[in-house]
């Protein structure tokens, strides 16, 4: 199968080697990964769609994979699967551990039972789409998350069906810098309003299911009621009520074992 090979350069500065592409875009520097994105785009000349930024790795045998998906399902729009996750803080692991089935993109990363769950994600370089969504155009006003945030519209939206294979299918370069970007609270009430306006309640699931979830394991009883409370203020009420409290027990308990070790 013949690839077209797009390259969008958003350093600001011109390239010094050759890349090898059959198109090569320039912006006029940093002005994001949705620009980036939207730009490769408006070139894009085949059947199926994938991306792959320049801090991580496509192993061997990931776009036959889906290929092959979208062949064997035709009701398929969206291919995602696994892939191995390489940071400064934690070994490198292979995630997600759980994984989507059934559910949809929206139900599998912001459902009520996402607090019980271990760090469902779809990682952004394992995502390939059919070229009906390449009209389908990356939000520019987010710099994180703009990746799920187009799935998740796709998915409402446009009607978009995703299915998650078991397959391996890169190596992600976790950024600490982008990691601390979306530590901040005003960054994270933004983007659970976000949530909410696509599905009512899915804005709670993020703050209190997810990010208290991680807080609480980590000790952090502070973060857990800082998460509690930015949920009350996205989505009115403490329906969330009995999750916080059992997150505020294990975040004690947590505090006590690392203070006597």
């Amino acid at each position: 199968m013949a690839v077209q090979v797009i390259v969008v350069n958003d350093s600001g500065e011109p390239m010094s080697f050759d890349v090898g592409a059959d198109v090569l875009l320039e912006t006029s520097g940093r002005l994001g990964p949705s620009y980036a994105r939207n730009l490769g785009l408006g070139s894009v000349v085949g059947r199926y769609v994938a991306f792959l930024d320049d801090d991580d790795i496509w192993l061997p045998g990931h776009l036959q994979n889906a290929v092959r998906t979208f062949e064997e399902w035709p009701q398929v729009d969206v291919y995602c699967s696994r892939a191995v996750i390489i940071s400064e803080c934690r070994a490198a692991r292979v995630e997600p551990v759980d994984m989507m089935g059934d559910r949809t993109a929206m139900g599998y990363l912001f459902g009520r039972s996402i607090w019980r769950s271990r760090n469902r994600r779809i990682p952004a370089l394992t995502i390939v789409f059919r070229e009906g969504l390449a009209t389908h155009l990356f939000d520019e006003q987010l710099s994180n998350d703009e990746d799920t945030w187009w799935l998740l519209t796709a998915e409402k939206h446009r009607g978009a069906r995703v299915k998650q294979e078991n397959s391996v299918a890169g190596i992600v370069i976790a950024s600490p810098t982008r990691s601390s970007l979306r530590e901040s609270q005003r960054d994270q009430a933004a983007w659970a309003r976000r949530l909410d306006s696509l599905h009512p309640g899915a804005g709670g699931v993020h703050l209190v299911g997810r990010l208290g979830r991680f807080a609480a394991r980590n000790g952090e009883v502070d973060t857990v009621l800082k998460m509690a409370a930015l949920s009350r203020n996205v989505h009115r009420g403490w329906t969330w009520m009995p999750v916080v409290l059992v997150e505020l027990l294990v975040a004690v308990v947590q505090r006590v074992r690392r203070s006597t070790r």
